[in-house]
Parts: C-alpha cells; sequence; structure tokens
C-alpha cells in the first residue's frame, strides 16, 4: 500500500472576542505552505485541508477525520498558526474564529483533544507544527503519545 500523506493547515486571524487580537499572517502562511505541500519536488501531500477562520467544532472534526482516515504507514501534518492560550491549569489550547477566552476548554482546541486522538490512531507518523504562543507546552502533553500501543492495537 502507498503512503498517503495529510495536512491539515489550520489559519486563525480573526476572532470574535475582544481579548483575542486579529493577526494578519495566519492565512497567508497556510496559502503558502499549502502550495509547497502539493509540490511534487517539496511535500508531495496529496490530501491538504487548509482552514482559514472555521470555528473549532469544524476544526476539530478535521482532524478526528484526518486521524481515523489514515493507515499505520501514513504520514499526518497538522500546522497551526494563530494564538495560543492557556486554561487555569497550564494547559495550551489553539484559538479558533469563535473562542471565547474566558471559556477555553468549550471554545477552542485543546492540545490534550489532539493527542486523545493521536493514542487512538493507526499512524506512527505524526507532524506538529504550532506558530504560536506556549508552543512549547505541546511536547510535555504529546510526549506520552504511546504509538507503539496503537500498532499492537490495530495489527494483532
Amino acid at each position: 500500500m502507498t503512503e498517503q500523506r495529510y495536512a491539515i493547515l489550520i489559519a486563525s486571524s480573526q476572532f470574535e472576542d475582544d481579548n483575542l487580537q486579529n493577526q494578519n499572517a495566519p492565512e497567508n502562511d497556510v496559502d503558502g505552505l499549502d502550495r509547497i505541500l502539493k509540490s511534487k519536488e517539496y511535500g508531495n501531500f496529496s490530501n491538504t485541508f487548509p482552514l482559514k477562520n472555521s470555528p473549532h467544532h469544524r476544526v476539530q472534526e478535521e482532524i478526528d477525520r484526518v486521524i481515523q482516515t489514515a493507515n499505520k504507514d501514513d504520514l499526518i501534518l497538522i500546522y497551526y498558526s494563530g494564538h495560543g492560550k492557556l486554561d487555569h491549569a497550564g494547559k495550551l489550547h489553539l484559538a479558533t474564529t469563535n473562542t471565547n477566552a474566558k471559556y477555553l476548554k468549550s471554545t477552542s482546541i485543546s492540545i490534550n483533544f489532539i493527542k486523545d486522538l493521536l493514542d487512538d490512531s493507526r499512524t506512527t507518523k505524526v507532524i506538529l507544527i504550532l506558530d504560536c504562543c506556549y508552543s512549547g507546552l505541546a511536547g510535555e502533553a504529546l510526549r506520552e503519545v504511546d504509538f507503539m500501543k496503537n500498532f499492537n492495537h490495530y495489527h494483532k
């Protein structure tokens, strides 16, 4: 079976919440990365999913769909450009157009949401690129993803 390459490219630059400042670059970042990833000489990704200023539930659904679709030998790249926010427990959340800074857990994408999906994923090849504040905290949360457990679960 041939490896498939999936890229979920998330740009969050326009926000309904006045506590989140609008940004200029995320949409351009996603457009440029999408072109590079689709090119035969640099990325050779046939499955790219650019999401610009989408609400959190739309982004979560797309991440879930791609992770569930990917097979063992497939590659998933998740790119996010926007605001990273911390909840009261110090956990990272990725802001989307409908994020309310007061209600991060219910209106943003928690890095733990992504971790939970990866815990159940068949693939062992995932690239996560975060262009946001507090992005270093993602490493702490994702360090616990056990890809070998997933491999054994799906390949018995």
